[in-house]
């Protein structure tokens, strides 16, 4: 790497010079000192040599912009108004207590030469390049004069918040909160959302998943991390997978198309062909289903397994449609079928039948987990083989693995990036369910900084058979 001045600095800086650089900080933070250049002893001779001046350094708390969607807290250490360094802040927990070498760099981004450190506003053509600095008063002026102009001419949802990857951090919320008091829209880009998008459907609610801390992977046993490199881009999140690996015996599983960093570390790589998640899931599910190893217990109890589901139309049975609530209110609970052959909601049936297709009033039903089943008996260990080029002995201890838990799935956003990524997330969690690891410690999804819980507690798990649609089974074999 060739040497260059590091902006703000005014001094050499390349790899050579911030190893030598970060060592010296290391030192710094391990002492606790808060002050530099104090001046050294004395020594024969030196009397006439001018002491070096002491300089306060002020210490502030701050949050880690490095977009990865951490936020880890870190102090901001401030010399003569400069920030000088960054550096990890104490947490209640020692695991908490981290920062990683973006949040280490941070005070070479703030000075970067390349960075807007000003409000600029064109004064040229479009595309001229002329601009001139103007104080924040104007600044914040002009833009909220011209988002009162556009609301009075066109309305406020004619105002739009464009929110992206580069504004996850915890700060992007104000920018959220702004845009609902004002009533404005908000523009939510399609890429990197199929993980959104299946993940909270699977879940039952809200649009991000929740639940236990991070350190629940202590507890995991075997951990399928799919589609993620932890190590390079949630330095935080592999913290805790390594040492539960270290320290705990957790078994690392690694599924990618590349041997990754955290490949390397695994105890297990599985390379699969890319765009072909889905279908080693359901190989997966299919030896699952004929090993008679489902979970079928908790698949009655916490998922949508047993709910019915209309022939005609698709959608859930509800009471409303047997005239025992109206439609719409909190009484029109989903319909179950028991066991001698009645029918009634979800919260009158303690044990629901998860097969079978009925006639409910002359309404044709069949259950949620039998539609399921249709797509899994269409992906044999030997036809997923064929299209994710994964062995069909690697795809069966693949599926025994995640029965002998507790077993988790680190899903990532390398799953997202193809036009089947929806379908392919909610094969991956109703695999997980199927195996009934979720909602115990040590189970469910890790993995990515929206995704970093377990949802232990949690009632609603949906496997939804309508998002794993017969289009899977064209599409898949064409990457």
């Amino acid at each position: 790497m060739r040497e260059g001045k590091a902006p703000g600095f005014g001094r050499p800086f390349g790899r050579r010079s911030f190893l030598k650089g970060s060592a010296v900080a290391a030192a710094a933070v391990g002492a606790g000192s808060f002050s530099v250049g104090c001046a050294p002893k004395q020594g024969k001779g030196s009397s006439d040599e001018p002491q070096a001046q002491s300089v306060e350094e002020a210490v502030y708390p701050g949050i880690c912009r490095g977009g990865c969607g951490g936020g880890c807290q870190m102090n901001v250490h401030v010399r003569e108004g400069k920030i000088v360094k960054t550096s990890r802040r104490e947490q209640s927990h020692a695991d908490s207590t981290r920062l990683c070498n973006r949040g280490l760099t941070h005070a070479l981004r703030v000075y970067d030469e390349n960075r807007l450190k000003h409000p600029m506003k064109r004064v040229g053509e479009r595309g001229e390049g002329k601009w001139e600095q103007i104080s924040w008063d104007e600044a914040v002026t002009t833009i909220t004069d011209k988002w009162k102009e556009v609301a009075e001419k066109h309305g406020p949802g004619a105002n739009a918040f464009l929110k992206g990857s580069g504004n996850i951090t915890p700060d992007a919320h104000h920018g959220l909160l702004l845009r609902s008091l004002m009533g404005a829209t908000l523009l939510d880009p399609a890429q990197d959302r199929a993980l959104y998008v299946a993940g909270p459907a699977a879940a039952g609610y809200s649009k991000y998943f929740c639940g236990s801390a991070l350190e629940d992977v202590y507890n995991t046993k075997n951990l399928l991390i799919w589609g993620i490199n932890p190590t390079e881009s949630l330095s935080t999140i592999a913290h805790y997978i390594l040492r539960a690996q270290q320290e705990h015996g957790t078994k690392l599983i690694v599924i990618d198309p590349t041997f990754t960093i955290t490949a390397s570390k695994a105890d297990m790589f599985v390379p699969i062909h890319p765009g072909t998640d889905g279908a080693l899931a359901f190989g997966m599910m299919s030896v699952l289903v004929s090993e008679n190893l489902v979970d079928e217990a908790f698949l009655a109890s916490d998922t949508v397994a047993p709910l019915l589901v209309k022939d005609e139309d698709g959608t859930y049975l509800r009471l409303s449609d047997l005239g025992k609530a109206e439609a719409g209110t909190k009484e029109d609970l989903f319909a179950v079928a028991a066991p001698d052959g009645s029918f009634g909601s979800v919260a009158e049936i303690a044990a629901p039948l998860i097969r079978g297709s009925f006639d409910v009033e002359g309404i044709a039903v069949t259950t949620s987990y039998d539609l399921l089943l249709e797509r899994v008996a269409e992906w044999t260990p030997e036809s997923a083989s064929e299209v994710c080029d994964v062995p069909v002995e690697t795809i069966k201890e693949l599926a025994h693995i995640m029965v002998d838990g507790p077993s988790a799935v680190a899903p990532g956003l390398g799953l997202d990036h193809y036009t089947n990524g929806v379908a392919t997330y909610a094969s991956i969690f109703a695999m997980t369910m199927m195996a009934g690891q979720v909602g115990k410690p040590g189970t469910g999804f890790k993995g990515g900084s929206l995704l970093k819980a377990l949802l232990v507690g949690c009632r609603t798990l949906l496997l939804i058979p309508r998002m794993l649609p017969k289009a899977i089974c064209s599409i898949l074999p064409l990457f």
